[in-house]
């Protein structure tokens, strides 16, 4: 459908080269030399341990995962190495976080369990166990782990505690006050995830959801890079 031609003068720039070593990380490398605390959480509880990981982003505390048996020899040398003195013990089954405070005690930490009757109550006596947060709080549904963990690392980098509903998307009386602290609520879900009532109840509350879980997370991760929560 086109005809002729047309002419413009152009300069090509030098071609940018980027070059970067390759390597990997040592253990070392990848771990603190010191950390006075650390939070231990039961790696097979999603919804705490996506809480727990913006708890340990915000106030700096390394997150050490553990099974059902409890703490490992080598978690146990390296808390000691650390110097660790305080360890938040986050949710977890009862018999689990039980094994997991007998180590500690015994290798003569102190020990601060960090747990309630369900992921609803854990989050919310989470949030209230440091001051560390910045002015933002999140919140999210734990009947959906893999948009909990995609707010938890949303939450982590904005240095807001990650809080959850109850199963069936309203907040309990004891969340919405905590919540009324912060400036601004990001509701990490759509309306059967996060009830409007959630939202009602919070004054500078704002809902963050695409297309399904995947959809949230690139909405919430395009939501932490325009706010400069993000590097480069």
């Amino acid at each position: 459908s086109y005809s002729g031609s047309v002419s413009a003068t152009f300069t090509v720039a030098a071609a940018l080269t980027v070059t970067q070593t390759d390597r990997t990380a040592t253990a070392g490398e990848a771990t603190p030399d010191q950390a006075d605390a650390a939070v231990v959480v039961w790696a097979w509880d999603a919804a705490a341990m996506a809480s727990a990981s913006a708890f340990s982003a915000a106030t700096g505390y390394p997150l050490v995962a553990v099974s059902n048996i409890g703490l490992t020899t080598e978690q146990l040398s390296q808390l000691g190495t650390w110097g660790t003195k305080t360890v938040y013990v986050v949710g977890g089954l009862d018999a689990c976080c039980q094994t997991v405070v007998g180590q500690l005690q015994q290798a003569g930490a102190e020990c601060r369990q960090v747990a309630g009757a369900n992921a609803a109550e854990t989050s919310t006596a989470l949030a209230g166990a440091t001051q560390a947060w910045g002015k933002v709080a999140v919140v999210a549904n734990p009947e959906y782990p893999a948009l909990a963990v995609a707010a938890g690392a949303f939450a982590g980098a904005g240095r807001a505690p990650l809080v959850y509903t109850n199963p069936d998307g309203t907040l309990s009386a004891q969340a919405q006050e905590m919540l009324q602290s912060f400036d601004q609520v990001i509701l990490a879900g759509d309306l059967f995830q996060i009830d409007a009532t959630a939202q009602a109840a919070l004054e500078h509350a704002a809902r963050v959801s695409g297309n399904g879980d995947a959809g949230t997370s690139l909405a919430l991760a395009s939501y932490a890079q325009q706010a400069g929560w993000y590097q480069a």
